[in-house]
């Protein structure tokens, strides 16, 4: 709770692929990345509810809850662009453009999977976007940033996105 920033994300961090701690040419650093500021707000809104399941303080559920809901409401507010597309992290929505900008990354379907974001104009329009990073194989590339790391097939990211694609209804391209 106190890694939330002043917008409503977390502070910037690695995010989940812990090549981002210290800049270098490939990358720019710690930033505000969408899977971590959604990933916070589900287990935080999980653990509200694990401890009003428990009969635990009705004020210590709150103050969870609470936050996640910050978390939410703060990826919708900062992480989407102005074509509905859940972006990477705020940096590089910030500086490439609000529409057409160079800032993918799968994990954000995670956001969805774990109703962290539930628009589902947004959905739509982050898978519609994602599919571009389809691999030779049907699997996925894990963002649009290139370079030999990146340009594979994530089996994880293959994973999440047919669990997002499936509950789209989109049932073929999972």
């Amino acid at each position: 709770v106190s890694l939330i920033d002043d917008d409503g994300l977390l502070v910037p961090d690695s995010s989940i692929w812990e090549t981002h701690w210290e800049p270098t040419f490939e990358s720019q650093g710690r930033q505000k990345f969408t899977y971590s500021s959604a990933m916070a707000a589900a287990g935080l809104a999980e653990f509200a509810a694990a401890l009003l399941d428990e009969d635990a303080a009705d004020e210590d559920a709150a103050r969870y809850a609470a936050a996640a809901a910050v978390l939410r409401a703060g990826v919708a507010a900062h992480l989407v662009d102005d074509d509905g597309v859940l972006a990477a992290c705020r940096e590089e929505l910030d500086a490439l453009g609000p529409a057409g900008g160079a800032y993918l990354d799968a994990a954000v379907v995670e956001a969805f999977n774990h109703g962290v974001v539930v628009d589902a104009d947004v959905r739509a329009a982050t898978l519609d976007a994602l599919a571009g990073l389809s691999a030779v194989t049907g699997g996925y590339y894990r963002n649009d940033a290139g370079g030999e790391y990146d340009s594979r097939e994530w089996m994880v990211i293959d994973l999440w996105m047919a669990k997002a694609l499936r509950a789209s209804g989109r049932l073929d391209e999972s």
